[in-house]
């Protein structure tokens, strides 16, 4: 009885890290620093996470959605091109300016 209490713990403990789990896909508008430094931080930050990024590349460069969780825009630019594409995945746009939300 002791043993199957584990067990079923021990499942439901895993069906919890996995259920956090998740992959991105970072679009950047272009390759210059602050977008560059930016899509590093967030790499360097999801190592010890239960996210990873699946893919990293520009908005400029012909792409398909991966099988992925969430992406996330570096710039006005990936955001405007990434909602012209309507992937039907949540969009976290980052680095906007203030006139290209307003």
């Amino acid at each position: 009885m002791l043993k199957s209490f584990w067990l079923l713990i021990s499942v439901f403990w895993l069906a919890a890290s996995l259920a956090h789990a998740g992959t991105v896909t970072v679009i950047r508008s272009d390759d210059s620093g602050p977008y560059t430094e930016f899509s590093a931080t967030l790499a360097e930050e999801l190592r010890n996470s239960s996210w990873s990024i699946a893919s990293t590349r520009t908005a400029d460069v012909p792409w398909f959605v991966d099988n992925v969780d969430m992406i996330v825009t570096a710039g006005s630019e990936a955001f405007r091109q990434t909602l012209q594409r309507n992937p039907g995945i949540p969009i976290l746009a980052t680095l906007l300016s203030r006139q290209s939300y307003e």
